[in-house]
């Protein structure tokens, strides 16, 4: 019986996969256009939007505000009774391989330009 654990443990060693590190490449800070609304909510839906389609034009990957760096949705009245909403933050993609010598590397906190 001790053998037969060993050995199951042994098998279990050899057949798990290599851990892999995943990297953030991140683009240069984007802000999308300041957008007006009726409602708080609508405007951060739409400056969310609006951002999201601007990171996007520089890839697929990129479109996500949930691996953006140092992102802000800010909010303020506009007058009239509706409220002005700004998206910014740098776009991000995920990527298996290392990123080049040189690169700049960042951490969680960092701030950027």
């Amino acid at each position: 019986m001790k053998r037969l654990s060993i050995a199951m443990l042994a098998l279990c060693l050899y057949a798990s996969p290599q851990a892999e590190a995943s990297w953030a490449i991140c683009a240069d800070p984007l802000t999308g256009a300041a957008i007006t609304a009726k409602t708080e909510l609508e405007a951060k839906q739409k400056a969310l939007a609006d951002w999201v389609e601007k990171a996007g034009a520089l890839g697929v990957a990129f479109a996500r505000w949930q691996l953006a760096w140092n992102r802000q949705l800010t909010c303020e009245p506009a007058g009239d009774g509706t409220v002005r909403c700004v998206a910014r933050g740098r776009p991000c993609r995920i990527s298996q391989t290392p990123p080049p010598p040189g690169s700049e590397m960042l951490k969680p906190g960092d701030r950027t330009p």
